[in-house]
């Protein structure tokens, strides 16, 4: 845990988060709502809450749905402070706010750093919970899901998890030299990685922050675009003189590629 000052701030985040997420699970799953558009009209309503905050909170809101089958099946969705923090430890993320919510448990420090430093996502939150095995990966999805996919995917038991990360964001460069837009989007806190068959193309497996304010993108040097519609582009193959109609043009990126 940090010193007694950022001690008492996490505290104090911990229990704001805690309030948050409390109430936005209830107006999901209890009147209907829907996650983002409540946490938008909220964060709306609450000028206070500044951008790093809303970062966070958004974060482990969406963290405590992405584990809510596993939380239920552990029978602690009750207690939210516990939920929480198995949530992040299936995250792999331990900011001091979890380790309040750990706290707040009862769940002792040295099982919280036993749980967190297991490889898996299953295995973290079946250490910190004192659970035998990790739970089954296909809970965190509804009942039906499975039985709605074809065969090969059903025996595949890696897909679930796989489903929980967060996908990478991938850019398209639109300058001549890429190494150089690499370098300076690393100065910038993203690490970008260039593909050997597609030299334009950059992945960003973990693009927390906003690449819009970065200077590269305000000068133009990349586009956020899919990678599948890049390859899109690819295949087309336009040459100087013909003529294109994109019929799926939505912000204009395969247009501006052809």
């Amino acid at each position: 845990m940090s010193t007694t000052k950022n001690g008492g701030i996490a505290r104090a985040q911990a229990n704001f988060c805690l309030a948050f997420v409390r109430e936005a699970l209830d107006a999901v799953l209890s009147n209907g709502d829907t996650a983002d558009r409540f946490a938008a009209a909220k964060f709306r309503r609450e000028k206070r809450i500044g951008s790093r905050d809303r970062r966070f909170i958004s974060n482990t809101l969406f963290a405590a749905f992405r584990w809510l089958g596993w939380i239920r099946a552990a029978g602690i969705e009750a207690n939210l402070p516990l939920a929480l923090a198995a949530a992040c430890a299936a995250e792999g993320s331990a900011p001091d706010t979890a380790f309040c919510w750990a706290a707040e448990a009862g769940i002792a420090p040295e099982l919280w750093t036993r749980a967190l430093s297991r490889p898996t996502p299953g295995e973290r939150f079946a250490v910190l919970l004192s659970i035998p095995e990790p739970p089954d990966a296909w809970n965190l999805f509804p009942a039906w899901f499975k039985d709605e996919l074809p065969e090969p995917l059903r025996k595949n038991n890696t897909l679930p998890l796989c489903m929980q990360k967060r996908p990478p964001m991938w850019l398209r460069a639109q300058t001549p030299n890429v190494s150089a837009l690499i370098a300076d989007l690393n100065r910038s806190g993203f690490a970008a990685e260039q593909l050997p068959f597609s030299p334009n193309s950059l992945k960003i497996a973990d693009a927390r922050g906003s690449l819009y304010n970065t200077p590269e993108f305000l000068a133009g040097k990349f586009e956020i675009q899919d990678f599948s519609s890049q390859c899109i582009g690819r295949a087309c193959m336009a040459q100087p003189g013909e003529s294109w109609w994109d019929v799926c043009a939505g912000g204009g990126g395969k247009s501006l590629q052809l």
